[in-house]
């Protein structure tokens, strides 16, 4: 299994320490709306310099949820559908995974005697209720 952090609330190669700073200063941010008067953009809370300075006072004292305003994507290859599916019963957490209706999948072994096996139970039970379907279609649903 690789994976590679791709993206951080933006598009990225990677994770820099300056990614991780941005992160602190943009929660320190939200973590200053509870007390803010004024507008967001009008207010003190989006200060860079205080902003990482409360991220720093607020993560210390064990108040941690500031910190999920950040989102990281990660690329995981080569991993195993019980771990994605392990990963994808957690609370927050969102994937987009492979899909065998739009790509050609490369199964071997049992995986693709039962693969196979599935799509032909699939597809002929689909062919009884939507006969007038191509075949390329039904198997996509399937």
């Amino acid at each position: 299994m690789q994976l590679t952090i791709i993206g951080m609330t933006k598009e990225s190669e990677g994770f820099s320490p300056n990614d991780r700073d941005n992160a602190k200063v943009f929660s320190g941010k939200q973590a200053g709306i509870c007390y803010m008067k004024e507008k967001y953009f009008d207010s003190y809370v989006t200060d860079e310099k205080k902003a990482g300075d409360r991220f720093g006072r607020v993560a210390k004292t064990g108040h941690h949820s500031i910190a999920d305003h950040v989102k990281i994507t990660i690329l995981f290859e080569g991993i195993s559908k019980i771990i994605a599916m392990v990963l994808n019963s957690l609370g927050d957490y969102a994937t987009s995974e492979k899909s065998g209706r739009y790509t050609v999948m490369k199964a071997q072994g049992k995986e693709a005697e039962l693969y196979n096996k599935w799509i032909e139970k699939f597809s002929e039970q689909i062919e009884k209720v939507e006969p007038e379907l191509p075949e390329l279609t039904r198997k996509k649903l399937a």
